[in-house]
């Protein structure tokens, strides 16, 4: 067996900004766990040869063309406790069959445990060597998964399967991570000399007409016209789409990395015949090392939880030059006193009220109340009113554009606030990635979600594997951000960026629950998301709208 049909695999080509996946694609990775294994898609596996089609009664029939074939005897088997998630997306539906809806899904390696025995056959696809157990299966946490096919197989405590490594729900960062330096390729099996030699440093095919232009070139060129008044698109050098990335069909190229992309990381792959090293990707792919260099400069910033002696009014120092101020003059003047730390947390003198002085307003500390913090130089997290519709004792997300803050609230008593990140403006209003208003509820909940996009002024990107990501609305999503640590300053592309350790203690505080072992959870159109509410300072939201499922979705 060759090192080649070991690590073959599909990549995940996910979502465009930061869209949540809803099923399984023709271009999604699943990454196979024993090396006998072709992975496929969740549609795809339905096609596959060594398949036991499931007849519509119930009953196995052999999958090897014959017309009019006998249904086989039905065997005894002792039915598994526990299966194990062999795809790097493994769909879990709200009944036993494929067209069921959505309640979230399982990522490769996981292992979770099922009640009794299988329940069903249909619409399963089920591999020979497996047609005993195979059938769907109702996990504990609720849920039906197919097993027996390219997807779920069942577990036992003597299986020695090499699983990818799992994500560490105890850390900010799940995964270990690279940024891609230079151009590269991530492929679907370790490369050939050929190969490899093909497609390092490569080039796209509108990029050898313009002669090879590359990306600072492209922007170099764009700066000259701009600065000579010429606006004329026609000549300006293209720059790649994400589109343009995709490895050709039949290729051993999933797809294309520029500089400044990220990677989610497996294990380290080494290659025996050319010697050469590999990173095998959470997705399932295969990235030359050289490229690569290990992603270790996140942010350790986290916000307050309140309780004790913390409390409402907070403030959190948000300028690069901010200073505590003494009031003076029996509240008519302020003198600079010393100077906070940028993202230092300040409590406020609970119940206390802004001192407007001149132009500026300043909010006085709880230590002493003859000091203060200015307005403008802090992001504030304030007691805001719980909208009628939100329920008196249900967990809700405030976000106040203005401040950049997120406060979490359990019924009116708030629970937790820090600085965020939200979508940065642009005087160009092709790059506008405003973060809209509004009243929300969480629908979709992923452990890590990779997210990609084409952007108007810049090469595309793409981040395997963004962590502890909650959508609320449409696209937008909030989560960690791993690539930055400017907490209070706009920065996404909509989404409401938070430092990981922040991310991760929202998403196990709010709804709805993940249940063990699982990767994502869906919510759908049910009401048990937890409420967001999005708002530019007092200014209010507009009302809320429950979600709809749109053409596509499958939950």
């Amino acid at each position: 067996m060759t090192l080649r049909a070991y690590f073959c695999s599909l990549f995940v080509a996910l979502l465009c900004a930061c869209a949540p996946r809803s099923g399984a694609s023709d271009a999604q990775s699943n990454a196979a766990l024993a090396p006998s294994d072709v992975v496929r898609s969740d549609d795809a596996e339905i096609e596959e040869d060594a398949a036991v089609e499931p007849s519509s009664d119930g009953a196995a029939r052999t999958g090897d063309g014959g017309a009019g074939g006998d249904a086989e005897v039905e065997e005894p088997f002792t039915p598994p406790t526990q299966i194990v998630a062999r795809g790097t997306w493994v769909p879990v539906r709200k009944e036993p069959r494929r067209d069921a809806a959505l309640a979230g899904y399982l990522r490769a390696g996981t292992i979770v445990r099922v009640r009794g025995t299988r329940v069903s056959r249909e619409t399963c696809p089920i591999r020979r060597e497996l047609r005993r157990e195979g059938g769907w299966y109702q996990l504990e946490a609720g849920g039906y998964v197919c097993v027996g096919g390219a997807l779920a197989a069942p577990w036992t405590d003597e299986r020695h399967e090499l699983r990818p490594t799992q994500p560490d729900l105890d850390a900010g960062m799940p995964y270990r991570y690279a940024i891609v330096y230079g151009r590269t390729a991530v492929f679907r099996a370790i490369p050939t000399h050929d190969e490899m030699r093909d497609n390092r440093g490569w080039r796209l095919e509108f990029e050898r007409r313009d002669g090879g232009a590359s990306s600072s070139s492209s922007s170099e060129s764009s700066s000259r016209r701009r600065r000579s008044g010429d606006d004329d698109d026609d000549d300006r050098p293209r720059r790649p789409q994400l589109g343009d990335l995709r490895g050709e069909r039949g290729s051993i190229v999933v797809r294309r990395l520029l500089t400044g992309m990220y990677v989610a990381l497996d294990r380290l792959i080494r290659d025996r015949e050319s010697d050469a090293v590999y990173w095998r990707t959470q997705s399932g792919g295969i990235v030359p090392a050289g490229p690569l260099s290990i992603w270790g400069r996140w942010s350790d910033f986290r916000g307050a939880v309140m309780g004790g002696s913390t409390h409402l009014p907070y403030a959190f120092m948000n300028s690069m030059s901010g200073f505590l101020y003494r009031i003076v003059r029996e509240g008519r003047g302020a003198e600079l006193a010393r100077r906070v730390q940028r993202h230092r947390g300040v409590q406020l003198a609970a119940n206390s009220e802004p001192v407007v002085i001149g132009e500026n307003r300043y909010w006085r500390t709880e230590a002493d109340p003859n000091l203060a913090v200015k307005e403008a130089n802090v992001g504030l997290a304030l007691q805001r009113p719980r909208p009628s519709w939100i329920g008196a004792t249900e967990r809700w997300i405030d976000i106040d554009l203005q401040q950049q803050v997120l406060t979490a609230f359990d019924g009116e008593t708030p629970a937790f606030a820090t600085l965020v990140s939200t979508g940065r403006r642009n005087n160009n209003e092709n790059e506008h990635f405003n973060t809209p208003s509004g009243q929300y509820r969480v629908y979709a909940k992923h452990v890590t979600t990779t997210m990609d996009g084409d952007t108007a002024g810049d090469n595309p990107y793409s981040i395997e594997d963004v962590p502890w990501v909650m959508y609320f609305h449409e696209s937008y999503a909030i989560h960690g951000a791993f690539w930055h640590g400017q907490w209070g300053w706009r920065m996404s592309h909509g989404c409401v960026n938070m430092a990981p350790e922040d991310a991760r203690w929202i998403f196990n505080w709010a709804s709805p629950q993940l249940p063990e072992g699982w990767h994502g959870i869906f919510s759908g159109e049910s009401e048990t998301g937890s409420p967001v509410v999005v708002h530019h300072g007092d200014r209010p939201p507009p009302a809320y709208r429950p979600r709809r499922r749109r053409d596509g979705d499958e939950f």
